[in-house]
């Protein structure tokens, strides 16, 4: 699913058992990732509607599974596909906190070191024949030193490790009713499963969302999800931090392969503050488009030179 790197910071608070008697500070916990994002991972894929939308005469066919049993089986296959990952390269074009608040058009390759990503435009325009050489002697820097790549790499493998625990409570801390069809997926509204008990911070907050999931069915692959946030999160009776309602995310997917889905929409938008103080308000718009595999045992250097704009 999708690199977030102020989300691993925020996890990393709230990563931790509840204390019954004096709770911790803490912080939100957001599941896009599937980057996951939720999940846990941009451009929308030609004609894919908003998961907001069904299609007029699109009814619940009848299921030969109950709405619960269709998310552990899509949860099981998720988790299954992240043991058998291919790379991929495409191009992302973002705005967020870290691209400035600029419109970042970047060409990205995977690697087992960490994602390459080498800024080819901004703001619409091709980068400036400076700027564009800064960009080639970044990346020959990260070539020359992988490990300065899996460093820079370490809050999104953080992000991966947290969204494969969300996957597994989603089933528990959830009660799911079939809403339709769209496309070939089908929607579920999921909402909190009063009798789930949280171990940890982040899976409180997780369990404080509402909103729907998309599934392809037959295969019961995600092809998307969005939710927000019921009620504000406070902690420490709000001195410590908190979480504004309807703080919120959507994630959409495309397969790209006969097996291997990607990210192709990334929108978080939070609003909230830790110790009074500190923001940890985000707005993060991506779109992916383009993704191909790449082939096995390719070396860093020819991973960096795919990220090499076309010629014109």
């Amino acid at each position: 699913m999708v690199p977030i790197s102020w989300l691993s910071r925020l996890l990393s608070w709230v990563g931790r058992p509840l204390d019954p008697v004096r709770p911790r500070a803490a912080a939100f916990a957001h599941p896009v990732v599937l980057r996951t994002g939720l999940m846990l991972m941009t451009l929308l894929t030609s004609g894919l509607p908003s998961i907001a939308q069904l299609r007029a005469g699109q009814l619940t066919p009848p299921l030969e599974q109950t709405p619960l049993q269709v998310v552990t089986a899509m949860v099981q296959n998720e988790k299954q596909a992240r043991q058998h990952r291919t790379f991929f390269r495409y191009t992302s074009v973002e705005r967020s906190a870290r691209t400035g608040g600029h419109l970042w058009t970047e060409n990205v390759a995977e690697t087992p070191d960490g994602l390459l990503r080498r800024l080819i435009a901004e703001d619409g325009e091709p980068l400036s024949p400076d700027r564009a050489a800064a960009e080639d002697r970044r990346i020959a820097a990260l070539v020359r030193d992988p490990a300065a790549l899996r460093a820079e790499d370490a809050d999104r493998r953080a992000d991966e490790a947290r969204m494969g625990k969300v996957l597994d409570i989603t089933p528990k801390a959830f009660l799911f009713t079939a809403d339709g069809m769209q496309g070939d997926c089908l929607r579920i509204a999921f909402r909190p499963n009063p009798a789930f008990t949280p171990s940890t911070y982040d899976e409180r907050v997780v369990h404080g969302l509402a909103g729907i999931i998309l599934i392809r069915i037959p295969d019961k692959r995600l092809c998307g999800i969005e939710g927000h946030l019921l009620d504000r999160v406070s902690f420490g009776f709000g001195l410590l931090g908190h979480i504004e309602k309807d703080s919120r995310f959507r994630v959409i997917r495309a397969p790209v392969t006969e097996t291997d889905w990607k990210n192709s929409k990334i929108e978080v938008h939070v609003d909230g503050r830790i110790l009074l103080l500190k923001s940890i308000s985000r707005d993060e718009d991506a779109h992916h488009s383009g993704a191909e595999p790449l082939p096995p045992h390719l070396s860093l250097a020819q991973a960096a030179a795919l990220t090499r704009p076309a010629s014109p």
